[in-house]
């Protein structure tokens, strides 16, 4: 969602005059398969939030658990630093910390930092800008983090892929818990109505100035135990599909993939869940529900699953995880998606490591603003399409889907 951060950390590459490189005329998609930085759960559990192909690995951010957020990284320069960027199917802003951000709390964690000084193309313009991410890419319910900075321009260089005087946020100011985050910046992967820094995407210059074949790329995230996750920017990588796609309509009105579902299943019992509109998001690591939906979800699991917070965080005496063998299953366009019975448990909560975190959170009682995100749990054992130019959202059965 605007602001959820995305699984996927990718290379970007800010360059000066006289180092650009020629981008070749891509014309079938880049498959980039996708690295990872792997960090410990305490780290950040109490925070609130046709061409060539290419390619890099993808692990398990969340050390210990199979549920969380799967990370890629690529190192990227820019100027003289390395940097890492995350893939955001949620926001649509390129944005990257500056070397103003140096005295700010959230800048000096793991990031590198664009000194603009140092980039001879590079152009500071009449304008800032402020952007709230509502989640993050850990699990813990959480609340909104922010950056703020200033509208700039520049050569633009992201896994190959270039364009040049791209309008992006450089940010002098953030939340303190984005400096605990093992990327640097953020490139947008959604519509262009989410824009709040310039006129184009990222997906959407690439898209127009010929490097990939049309606005469309495919997530190929998987289980720790599967390994080998990736993305392919400009089409679908078809080696990784065992059924058709299944696409649904998406209303891109906040720049998000804002899809639909049907109904909702515990094993194979219908639960009283309406059927409702959801944002689809790699970047949020696990569910989110409202809080009505969450609990009659919850009780048809187990009754030792309870609130462990006001923030909407639940979780289960880990003693007892054993004993449940519990399914849940989404109906989205009219087919059967399943997170399996090993995703219930996010892992041990760290001021409470006797409680399993378990994967929904809630997003609140107040029915103006509770929402429903599909996220990681389910997102992860599927293939799925991010279709800006048809405006649609698709999955796909894979060989490890259940």
């Amino acid at each position: 969602m605007r602001g959820s951060l995305s699984a996927i950390l990718l290379a970007m590459t800010l360059l000066p005059t006289g180092a650009l490189s020629q981008s070749g005329n891509f014309r079938s998609p880049a498959i980039l398969p996708l690295k990872a930085r792997v960090r410990q759960a305490e780290s950040y559990q109490r925070r609130k939030r046709q061409t060539p192909n290419i390619s890099e690995p993808l692990s398990n951010w969340y050390s210990g658990t199979d549920l969380q957020a799967s990370l890629g990284y690529l190192r990227a320069t820019f100027e003289a630093n390395q940097c890492t960027v995350v893939f955001d199917t949620g926001s649509s802003d390129v944005v990257i910390p500056s070397t103003q951000c140096d005295a700010n709390p959230g800048c000096t964690g793991l990031q590198h930092r664009f000194a603009p000084e140092k980039s001879e193309t590079f152009t500071s313009l009449n304008g800032s800008f402020r952007i709230s991410y509502s989640t993050g890419t850990g699990v813990a319910a959480s609340g909104n983090v922010d950056i703020e900075g200033v509208i700039s321009r520049d050569v633009i260089s992201v896994a190959g892929l270039q364009l040049q005087d791209f309008q992006f946020g450089l940010i002098t100011n953030q939340s303190a818990a984005l400096g605990v985050d093992p990327f640097d910046g953020i490139v947008g992967m959604g519509f262009s109505s989410g824009l709040t820094t310039g006129p184009h995407t990222f997906i959407g210059g690439v898209n127009g100035s010929g490097q990939i074949p049309q606005a469309v790329y495919g997530l190929y995230l998987t289980p720790q135990s599967v390994g080998h996750a990736e993305i392919s920017l400009g089409g679908v990588d078809s080696s990784k599909l065992v059924s058709e796609i299944n696409y649904i309509p998406v209303f891109p009105a906040t720049g998000q993939f804002n899809g639909t579902f049907e109904k909702v299943y515990v094993d194979n019992t219908i639960t009283n869940v309406s059927s409702n509109y959801a944002i689809y998001d790699s970047g949020t690591a696990n569910i989110v529900a409202p809080k009505n939906d969450a609990e009659e979800i919850y009780a048809m699991i187990s009754p030792d699953i309870k609130p462990v917070d006001t923030a909407g965080t639940y979780g289960i005496p880990c003693s007892k995880l054993k004993d449940i063998k519990s399914s849940i299953s989404f109906i989205i366009g009219g087919r059967n998606y399943t997170i399996p019975s090993q995703e219930l448990s996010v892992g041990p909560i760290s001021d409470q490591p006797e409680i399993c975190q378990t994967l929904i959170n809630s997003s609140g009682d107040d029915e103006a603003k509770s929402l429903w995100v599909i996220g990681g749990s389910l997102l992860k054992y599927y293939y799925t399409v991010w279709d800006i130019e048809n405006v649609r959202f698709g999955l796909a059965q894979t060989l490890h889907s259940p």
